[in-house]
């Protein structure tokens, strides 16, 4: 059935499971951390289906179409860099690169391919984008780096991120201006022409940790551990307000910034940036 606004839809079985076991059981084990629509909009990518695994769906029906097996640790991020071709990231320290054939006159279901490129990285793998304006792959470790890459995953550059506890989350902004990175209570953000860090945005939650992040137009939104949704302009470098006119019906609270989240407060300069860099600072 085609997929609507508001409709929840259950993810069939697409891994190996026993006779007496429960399909939820499966998709339960380690939660799906990352989902990903390739391009074309026909095809789903979801890490969750088991730990190590990442499942591929056809679109709209979520008929499964193929596992993905090769990690050897929880994938934690996906991400389609063409129609027919995904990049998925683990706790075992690594990107892999996986060519997806999905012809039904080809390839079996549960088929098992190897994947065509595996580049090593430091720290447990987080999170993992792809920037089709730059053609890059971004990649976030839990050592504090992002990594900028190649479509095929020939390492480019790496970003160190001051702020590296609890780095979860990637975002990038279409145009290729910016990028950015979450962790426990700020948001790195980044151009990826230099490449370099060029200021930090405090959360309005405190150290809650931000869990999602979307890039558009210039505006950030920001998904935090607390369920609160911040909506941050860095173009003017501030938090916009969120008027609802219905608040309780939409389950939200609306926001307004207080006198003590002015920009200057809650943004950390370039300036202030090259200073710590100078006193080879680091702040958790």
């Amino acid at each position: 059935p085609p997929l609507h606004p508001r409709r929840i839809v259950e993810l069939p079985m697409c891994s190996e499971r026993g006779p007496n076991q429960d399909p939820h059981e499966i998709w339960s084990q380690a939660g799906i951390r990352s989902m990903a629509v390739n391009p074309c909009g026909d095809l789903l990518a979801a890490a969750g289906c088991g730990p190590n695994d990442c499942a591929v769906l056809r679109l709209p029906s979520c008929q499964p179409l193929q596992r993905l097996v090769g990690h050897t640790d929880w994938v934690f991020g996906c991400a389609w860099t063409a129609d027919r071709q995904l990049v998925t990231c683990g706790r075992d320290r690594s990107l892999r690169l996986w060519d997806v054939d999905v012809d039904p006159g080809h390839l079996p279901l549960n088929c098992k391919p190897a994947a065509l490129r595996t580049a090593g990285l430091e720290g447990k793998a987080r999170d993992v984008k792809w920037c089709q304006a730059r053609e890059e792959v971004l990649s976030l470790d839990v050592k504090g780096f992002l990594k900028i890459w190649t479509a095929d995953l020939t390492h480019k550059a790496d970003v160190a991120l001051m702020h590296h506890r609890e780095l979860v989350c990637l975002a990038e902004g279409g145009d290729s201006q910016l990028y950015a990175a979450g962790s426990v209570g700020h948001v790195a953000l980044v151009d990826p022409r230099v490449p370099r860090v060029t200021s930090y945005v405090d959360t309005l939650d405190g150290a809650r940790g931000v869990r999602s992040l979307q890039l558009r137009g210039g505006i950030l939104s920001i998904g935090t551990g607390d369920g609160n949704l911040f909506l941050y302009d860095t173009r003017a470098s501030r938090y916009l307000s969120i008027p609802l006119a219905t608040p309780a019906k939409q389950g939200v609270r609306p926001w307004h910034p207080a006198p003590r989240y002015a920009p200057e407060r809650h943004v950390t300069s370039a300036a202030a940036l090259a200073a710590a860099a100078a006193a080879g600072g680091r702040v958790a």
